[in-house]
């Protein structure tokens, strides 16, 4: 009787410690935090999205999103809601070939190494094919509208079903050693001829490169405590 609980003590704080090293590594898989103001658009105010040139200058201004042609929404032309509740961006069909919405970030006090850029996405169309993206920008001083130092981009497909959000990412880029401002835009391309598309839940992580972790289930677990023949 005492060498089975003995036993049965030892797989008990064995099965424990592995639950807590998986918890504490999804843990320290969390992003590092969002660099942005207002970035799931949940502070509103709902209404017209303005100020498009006011965020690029120059001199550059931060802290809020501009657009061309967009309005924060509390749902989609289709009734559906945002991906997080109360609101998120509807870009509008006429802000031209790209329909767009920005927000200058200032680094200047501490300029990261790397970028993660995401958000999701989502059109409420029959029409296949609506064609979302993200860009990155960067600037060595305050004043550097047009002439960035470096800019990249990603976009994707949207699918024709809005009850789904797809993310878009663009992750880890190595960032310029002189960079003082980001430039993270949201874009909808042939803004002419598709949409409105739909942004939530944008994401601006400073060095650091999120990865996907395995979830943690019971049948995870007992396949990491169970002990193997001899």
């Amino acid at each position: 009787m005492h060498l089975a609980s003995a036993r049965r003590s030892t797989s008990t704080r064995s099965t424990l410690l592995i639950l807590a090293a998986v918890t504490a590594a999804g843990l320290s898989a969390a992003p590092a935090g969002a660099q942005l103001v207002n970035p799931a658009f949940d502070s509103g105010p709902v209404g017209p999205v303005g100020n498009f040139g006011p965020v690029v200058g120059p001199p550059f201004d931060d802290g809020f999103w501009g657009a061309e042609d967009a309005d924060i929404v509390v749902q989609d032309i289709c009734g559906l809601p945002p991906r997080s509740n109360p609101y998120m961006i509807q870009l509008n069909l006429g802000g031209g070939s790209y329909s767009q919405a920005w927000q200058a970030v200032d680094v200047t006090a501490s300029p990261p190494l790397l970028v993660t850029f995401r958000a999701w996405a989502n059109a409420c169309t029959s029409i296949p094919g609506v064609t979302v993206g993200l860009d990155l920008r960067t600037f060595n001083n305050a004043n550097g509208w047009p002439a960035h130092t470096q800019i990249t981009s990603v976009n994707i497909q949207l699918d024709t079903d809005p009850a789904t959000w797809q993310l878009v990412t663009m992750a880890c880029v190595q960032i310029p050693a002189d960079t003082q401002w980001l430039l993270p835009q949201l874009f909808m391309a042939n803004a002419t001829s598709q949409g409105p598309a739909y942004f939530d839940d944008v994401e601006l992580i400073f060095d650091h490169c999120p990865t996907p972790t395995v979830p943690t289930t019971w049948s995870t677990i007992k396949a990491l405590t169970q002990v193997s023949p001899n």
